[in-house]
């Protein structure tokens, strides 16, 4: 695996599983779309298998396939820091920044997708309409839990995602995060999407799993970007779905050098 393919796959897989799970949860969040009031079991499904498909593709292009800073961090840590057993740990910072930049360009996309719906939602003067134009692009809490729990939440969430990567990995020596172990091969990406539905189901429901700090933290700032009057971007929370999954990915990573 090449530099160029690495930055290149980390981007552009990152930006489709934004785009193809914060559609899914703007059309089931919007009116009058196909999908409206389709529920949480939508987008538990849909998210896994957005994630699943972005990591197939960046894997089967010759990729890391992390499309997640925690990922990266896991890896970069349980490799002992050396994840491509080639010296070259600085090339997980170019990944990460790839990440970044590839949920910006995900939400953007996104956006435009649904650009008559969220000009609607925002016009309307629903209140709860507007706050769903905040909700197709990042995470929150509800109003019984706090930022404690939520953290709580989105550490053990991205524990069990990590932890699944970590396990198909071969660390140092091996190209591809997914699936390069256990002769599980492309199966690899199914079964992480397959973790995140669960953990959607179950663990999600308190903070509507991020689980990644790239897929939280760039559509918020493209949010707060946006023009016209909206719903606070809740800045004071928006650093606990990108520290809390940097945290277990940090302790994964560090697990599997025991």
């Amino acid at each position: 695996m090449t530099l160029t393919t690495l930055i290149l796959t980390e981007l552009f897989g990152t930006a489709l599983l934004v785009l193809l799970g914060n559609a899914i949860v703007a059309n089931v969040v919007f009116k009058k779309t196909n999908g409206e009031n389709a529920g949480w079991t939508a987008i538990s499904i849909g998210y896994g298998f957005a994630v699943a498909v972005a990591a197939f593709i960046a894997l089967l292009s010759g990729g890391a396939a992390h499309l997640n800073p925690a990922v990266s961090l896991a890896v970069l840590i349980g490799s002992n820091f050396d994840p491509f057993g080639n010296g070259l740990a600085w090339w997980i910072a170019l990944a990460i920044l790839a990440q970044l930049v590839g949920a910006a360009l995900g939400q953007i996309l996104c956006n435009l997708v649904f650009f008559n719906f969220i000009k609607e939602a925002m016009k309307s003067g629903d209140e709860f309409q507007v706050a769903n134009v905040r909700g197709m692009h990042v995470t929150g809490i509800n109003e019984t839990n706090n930022k404690t729990f939520a953290f709580i939440a989105e550490f053990l969430g991205t524990a069990v995602l990590v932890a699944i990567v970590c396990g198909f990995s071969g660390f140092a020596g091996t190209p591809n995060a997914i699936g390069a172990a256990a002769g599980i091969g492309s199966f690899g990406p199914l079964l992480v999407g397959l973790a995140i539905m669960v953990v959607g189901f179950g663990l999600g429901g308190t903070t509507g799993f991020a689980l990644n700090p790239a897929r939280d933290l760039m559509p918020r700032v493209v949010y707060q970007l946006m023009p016209g009057e909206k719903a606070s971007a809740q800045w004071s929370y928006s650093w606990v779905p990108v520290v809390a999954p940097l945290a277990a990915g940090a302790v994964v990573g560090a697990l599997f050098l025991i």
